[in-house]
């Protein structure tokens, strides 16, 4: 199922209410919301005098052409089909322009569906401001117009559309051109190259030499990345091409690369402050082993030194003694060699009796 809405602001309502009435398949599913008159050229003038109501505006709408179309179903006839989309229409109305004038006609004359057009003044009946609805309150319309239709009529055997969540976005020339021919050129050319290029690519340099080679280039705009087509000079969203997921993953990965880098990055800090403060403690602690040897080594010095001047003076001493003095010395120091090794033999000898 598929509603297509769009504005006109030139009140060509005779153009429009003629091409409508010029193919409409079956007068009998036509529907008058708000309409005294059934004629078409009587519809015409009631469209007409109801938009004198309006204040002169530039770029004000004067009406809304509008389409609603179904698939055709292989479960019941043509007409049973075409009743049941005709209180679908009927009801999308009711919602969608209760007070406004609106005429619509059924068109069959596609092979695979059929669809009613629609014509809505852009005011209510006799009123001087123009009805206007918003485009959040207008989806929430067609989305539950839909939901009504999957639930309501299973045997139209209606795909879910409107309220189908697609990463793939489709303005509404679009999405059209798409329903018509099933493609949609240029960005159908774009988004495939892009496919291919998220398929191949796995890091950051990896994917913007793609779309290099590939010719578009690479930009974002506030939070939308997006990308340019340099054969066309045409502008595209990541998010409307349907790659904003996969770009986020890249991103992430990036990111987690980052963290993972930092983390590696502190680790060895800490480490080698570690390695540092360990480093130090053993120098202050060699250095207090080399402080307590040196103090000792000093020490020895100091008695070794203290030793050795006391030599000295003996020697010093013993120098200045006359000869004489030195011989009388020498005996006495002779005689008590013998004196003791006499005590000792007599000891020795007392010990053997």
């Amino acid at each position: 199922m598929i509603i297509k809405s769009m504005s006109r602001k030139e009140p060509s309502f005779n153009q429009l209410i003629d091409y409508m009435d010029s193919g409409r398949a079956d007068s009998r599913f036509s529907i008058y919301h708000n309409l005294y008159s059934r004629d078409a050229e009587d519809v015409k003038n009631e469209f007409i005098q109801n938009a004198r109501y309006l204040r002169r505006r530039a770029g004000g709408n004067y009406m809304y052409h509008e389409v609603i179309s179904i698939t055709r179903s292989e479960q019941i006839k043509l007409d049973e089909q075409k009743e049941k989309l005709r209180q679908i229409v009927h009801h999308y109305i009711q919602d969608r322009a209760q007070n406004n004038l609106a005429f619509a006609a059924l068109h069959d004359d596609h092979d695979n569906n059929i669809h009613f057009h629609v014509i809505i003044s852009s005011n209510e009946v006799s009123s001087t401001k123009r009805h206007r609805l918003s485009k959040s309150k207008f989806d929430v319309i067609k989305k539950s117009l839909e939901k009504n239709v999957l639930e309501q009529y299973p045997e139209l055997e209606q795909k879910e559309l409107i309220n189908k969540k697609s990463s793939e976005k489709l303005s509404n020339k679009g999405a059209e051109l798409k329903r018509r021919t099933g493609k949609t050129p240029q960005r159908e050319v774009v988004r495939e190259k892009v496919r291919q290029i998220f398929n191949q690519s796995d890091s950051t340099e990896a994917l913007l030499k793609g779309f290099d080679e590939a010719g578009l280039d690479f930009y974002i705009r506030g939070k939308n990345p997006g990308l340019k087509d340099r054969a066309t000079g045409r502008k595209h969203r990541l998010s409307t091409l349907g790659f904003i997921d996969e770009f986020e993953k890249i991103n992430q990965k990036i990111t987690d690369k980052i963290k993972n880098k930092k983390t590696t990055e502190k680790e060895s800090q800490e480490h080698n402050k570690q390695k540092t403060k360990t480093k130090e403690t053993f120098k202050q602690r060699d250095k207090k082993v080399d402080n307590t040897t040196e103090t000792k080594q000093k020490s020895d010095n100091t008695t070794k030194g203290k030793s050795n001047v006391d030599d000295t003076e003996k020697i010093k001493q013993y120098e200045n003694l006359s000869r004489e003095e030195q011989i009388v010395r020498d005996r006495k120091a002779e005689m008590n060699k013998i004196r003791e090794q006499s005590k000792l033999s007599y000891g020795n000898e007392h010990k053997r009796k």
